[in-house]
């Protein structure tokens, strides 16, 4: 078990393995696609490691939605805001990163997020700070 799995709440741990068993098996009876050059091994132990990590950022945004009220109903759709801007962040953009994360914040109030809600989940959780974008800096 790896350390980010250790840290996560015991819910989250299971679905995590039960998530890797289940890709796994597909792998095994040919339901998902192999990679070209073979190594399967690998291909599921990046698939763990990327399920680790998505529990591991949901995790810390479940945080921030206690902390700030939010409904239990809603945290799917902040969820989904946290995805969607760690692959922004993933995608090494750098300064341009920052203005596509101002720019979702945008998109996502009008889905009925709360603001200042997701920009404590862009500072606390994600580590950016879209408002320097916008302010041109």
């Amino acid at each position: 078990m790896s350390k980010v799995l250790k840290q996560l709440p015991e819910s989250m741990q299971r679905s995590v393995i039960k998530g890797c068993r289940k890709y796994e098996r597909a792998l095994i009876h040919g339901e998902v696609p192999r990679r070209v050059d073979g190594k399967v091994r690998d291909q599921f132990e990046r698939f763990g490691a990327a399920m680790e990590q998505e529990a591991a950022l949901l995790a810390q945004v479940r945080q921030v939605l206690c902390s700030a009220g939010v409904q239990s109903c809603r945290f799917v759709t902040y969820y989904g805001f946290a995805r969607h801007v760690a692959k922004l962040l993933r995608m090494n953009l750098e300064h341009d990163a920052r203005l596509l994360v101002w720019i979702a914040i945008s998109r996502w109030v009008s889905r009925g997020c709360e603001h200042s809600v997701l920009l404590s989940i862009c500072r606390n959780v994600l580590n950016v700070n879209p408002v320097e974008a916008a302010d041109g800096k």
